[in-house]
Parts: structure tokens; C-alpha cells; sequence
């Protein structure tokens, strides 16, 4: 029962986070393709100020910092999920160890343990079987249509 309270707490937390976090970006492009050429966003008002913003945006065009392209967008998201995905890995298997490790020789809660932890690894194996076969696909597609 706890357990079950606990992973729907930590989801809605990452959620919510990236809830917000995916709100405040939205936010500011839509407040930076408002202002006109040669003015900046002001992200505390919200209206555009004159200048050239220092030359950062020439930095950041050198650095290769502009503004992210579809694909770079995407693998920033898989790059998340996968992130959570291994986060969640880490706290089934924490939680796996710790029944078995408090089983005191019950051997309901040692099956129950040994479950969850099997249970963890296959899905673990699963997602990074997707993305590997998702990432072989993509390369592969991506070279036969010479897409760079």
C-alpha cells in the first residue's frame, strides 16, 4: 500500500515539474518571437527591450546554441524519459532489496521481492531494447534518405 502511495507521488512530482518547466519555456519563446530585431526579451515584464543583448546571441550562434532543430528537441525528450525510466529502475530495486532484506526468512515476502526485482530488470531490458532498435532504425533511415 505504501509502495504504491509512494510511486504515484514520485510520478505526479515529475510530472508537474516537467509540466511547469515545459510551460516556462513556451513562455519565454512565445515572449522572444514577440520583440522585434535588435531588442531582447525581458523574462520579468515580459516586454521587449532595445539592445542587442551583448552579442550572446552571435555567441551563441557560433557555439551552436541557436535555436534547437525537431530532432535535437526529440532527443532531449527521449533523453528525459530515459532518465526517468532509470530513476524508477533504482527505486524498484532499492525497494525489492529492502523487502528481501526484511523478509526475516517469511518466504512470501522473499517471493514477493525476488518479483519485483525481475520484474524491474525485464522492463528495464525492454526500454533499452526499444531504444536501441529505434535508435538503429532512425540511423539507418536517416543515411538511406542522406538526411543530416
Amino acid at each position: 500500500m505504501f509502495f504504491n502511495k509512494f510511486i504515484k507521488f514520485i510520478f505526479l512530482t515529475f510530472f508537474f515539474c516537467f509540466l511547469f518547466i515545459t510551460l516556462n519555456v513556451a513562455e519565454a519563446k512565445e515572449c522572444a518571437e514577440a520583440c522585434p530585431p535588435n531588442t531582447i526579451c525581458d523574462p520579468n515584464t515580459g516586454t521587449c527591450v532595445a539592445g542587442t543583448g551583448y552579442g550572446l546571441g552571435e555567441a551563441a550562434g557560433i557555439a551552436g546554441l541557436g535555436k534547437p532543430s525537431l530532432p535535437s528537441l526529440i532527443g532531449r525528450f527521449v533523453q528525459g524519459t530515459l532518465s526517468f525510466v532509470g530513476v524508477i529502475f533504482l527505486i524498484l530495486m532499492v525497494y525489492g532489496g529492502f523487502l528481501w532484506m526484511t523478509a526475516g526468512g517469511n518466504e512470501e515476502h522473499v517471493a514477493k521481492a525476488k518479483k519485483l526485482i525481475m520484474s524491474a530488470t525485464i522492463g528495464l531490458f525492454i526500454v533499452i531494447g526499444a531504444y536501441a532498435i529505434t535508435y538503429y532504425l532512425t540511423s539507418v533511415l536517416l543515411e538511406a534518405a542522406k538526411v543530416e
